[in-house]
């Protein structure tokens, strides 16, 4: 166990590195030969191995692994020992793997800066708000005490709430837009590496048919490289800043503690 979470560590920290320098190799050399007119499901049915389906509803392709995936809860772990190899077992449960590709009409490119420039208002208010209430900050929540801090927070609260923030789309291509989102959990860490691998793979292959939006931004690290290059990883961990947004919400804005 204790290997396993020295492996995973180090590979967390060298996927942006690898990502940057690896391609999936089944989509893009599919996306060279494809026929235009070859529809999303078709593409995504096309480099599914066994023990993968994808479905179609109205404007959603949802692709599922037949069997579960094995997670646990990594959040404040202590340091490598028993205890740790106890708190990993006694969080781990299994559940459904899905990727969800929901295909509209293509957003237009004002239109999506519009969108962003909205989000990124919202998001520079939060933070200020946030910066104010560092002092009874807790684990990605908070924990205010004085009727001082009370008020605060509930005007964060508030803001998260009505300030206006969107999903935006994570691909496109010549008509379509394409938002990407799984079922895995933010703070949720595979617990087989093999499972992890699996769907990392299938999730970048799907990457790999469309332009990412913001592709051309770049990114710290490794020098020259671009978001593009990163895009699947960050929605593999499911911490896009929309994810992120989204978890804020559903640890502030649930029922309130008493006091």
């Amino acid at each position: 166990m204790f290997q396993l979470q020295l492996i995973r560590a180090t590979f967390f920290c060298a996927a942006v590195i690898l990502l940057a320098g690896c391609a999936a190799p089944v989509a893009q050399d599919r996306k060279k030969n494809e026929s235009p007119s070859l529809s999303w499901r078709d593409r995504v049915a096309g480099i599914l191995q066994p023990g993968w389906e994808v479905t179609q509803t109205e404007g959603s392709i949802v692709i599922t692994r037949k069997e579960p995936v094995t997670y646990y809860n990594p959040i404040a772990l202590p340091a490598p020992g028993k205890q740790r190899a106890e708190l990993i077992e006694r969080s781990r449960h299994q559940e459904k793997y899905q990727i969800t590709l929901d295909i509209v009409e293509k957003l237009a490119d004002a239109k999506y800066q519009e969108l962003k420039a909205v989000n990124l208002k919202t998001e520079k208010e939060l933070e200020a708000k946030e910066e104010q209430m560092r002092s009874f900050a807790g684990k990605g929540d908070f924990m205010p005490d004085t009727p001082k801090e009370k008020a605060l927070y509930q005007e964060y609260r508030n803001a998260l709430l009505n300030l206006p923030f969107h999903r935006l789309p994570d691909m496109y291509d010549e008509q379509h837009s394409i938002y990407v989102k799984t079922t895995r959990h933010p703070w949720s860490a595979f617990y087989f590496a093999r499972e992890e691998l699996e769907c990392r793979a299938v999730l970048e292959n799907i990457y790999s048919f469309a332009d990412v939006y913001e592709g051309k931004r770049s990114i710290a690290w490794p020098p020259g490289a671009e978001f593009a290059r990163v895009a699947a990883f960050e929605a593999f961990e499911s911490r896009r800043v929309f994810d992120r947004y989204l978890h804020k919400k559903v640890l502030n804005l649930k029922a309130p503690r008493k006091d």
